[in-house]
């Protein structure tokens, strides 16, 4: 808004911020609607994948535990 009124182009400024404001609006009501419509169809694969997607998350913590300790010990190394 600062540049638009700078620049006398105050309407611009306005007409982007109403656009700013409602694609906010829209993707906060997009994702709880999309959940709740898609929840019945993704929860069979959730319950297929259950051990898999387990096992991934394991990983994945070790590897950011191991990430972290590499970085806490790379000024040391130096």
């Amino acid at each position: 808004m600062t540049y638009a009124v700078a620049n006398g182009l105050l309407v611009a400024g306005l007409v982007l911020s109403g656009m700013f404001a409602a694609g906010m609006i829209v993707t906060v009501a997009a994702f709880p609607l999309l959940a709740v419509l898609l929840r019945t169809r993704m929860m069979p694969l959730m319950v297929r994948t259950e051990r898999l997607r387990g096992r991934i998350g394991r990983l994945l913590e070790f590897l950011a535990a191991l990430g972290v300790t590499l970085l806490g010990v790379l000024p040391f190394i130096r």
